[in-house]
């Protein structure tokens, strides 16, 4: 479990400046695609 802790403390630095960063971009990170992807693989699996 600690190297994965320590694997992403590099990889993300600082986590309160990593969870900012994921909120203001994740208009970009989630668009259309994203969504249609998920609808065809994700959520018949999920349901």
């Amino acid at each position: 479990m600690q190297d994965t802790l320590t694997a992403l403390a590099e990889h993300h630095g600082d986590g309160e400046n990593f969870r900012q960063l994921m909120k203001d971009t994740a208009a970009k990170r989630f668009d259309e695609g994203f969504w249609e992807s998920w609808e065809y693989w994700i959520a018949p699996v999920l349901s």
